[in-house]
């Protein structure tokens, strides 16, 4: 039988040591709590930014995510992603309406986002990143409300 090592257990037993950001280890995890109603009737592919992640590096729990919507009916979707952001190199990031999550269904309220591809995304950014919810298939009307939370790693 064969032992392996993760990149960060060698890099923690290396001579010297290789510093691990403190998201691969010992970070400590924040949470980012969002609270929104819908002000006036509003329309399909309308956006909400939902929370700002601090700058720095940044690992967000995409999978630990949680959303209430109020009941949308049949059909309704909705989109996690992010605007565009600045990374820490001073490189434009462009903005990705659903990488986080793709057509989440909210129409019977809550629901835990299920992640498009990973359990978690990370980000280095210069000035913070923020999160988008974008409506698909269901307009908006006055007085949704959408709230809940994201996880994230970071210090």
């Amino acid at each position: 039988m064969a032992t392996f090592k993760s990149t960060q257990v060698t890099n923690a037993e290396a001579k010297p040591i290789v510093r691990l950001a403190p998201r691969d280890w010992h970070g400590r995890a924040r949470d980012a709590f969002f609270n929104y109603t819908q002000a006036a009737n509003g329309a399909v592919n309308d956006v909400v930014e939902l929370v700002q992640l601090p700058p720095g590096k940044v690992r967000l729990l995409v999978d630990q995510a949680v959303l209430t919507m109020s009941d949308k009916g049949a059909g309704a979707l909705l989109d996690i992603g992010w605007a565009a952001f600045v990374d820490e190199d001073g490189n434009a990031v462009v903005a990705d309406d659903n990488d986080l999550a793709d057509n989440v269904d909210i129409a019977t309220g809550t629901t835990t986002i299920r992640p498009n591809l990973n359990l978690f995304k990370t980000f280095d950014s210069r000035d913070g990143v923020t999160l988008t919810a974008t409506f698909r298939v269901v307009a908006p009307v006055a007085a949704d409300t959408l709230q809940g939370y994201f996880l994230y790693v970071v210090d």
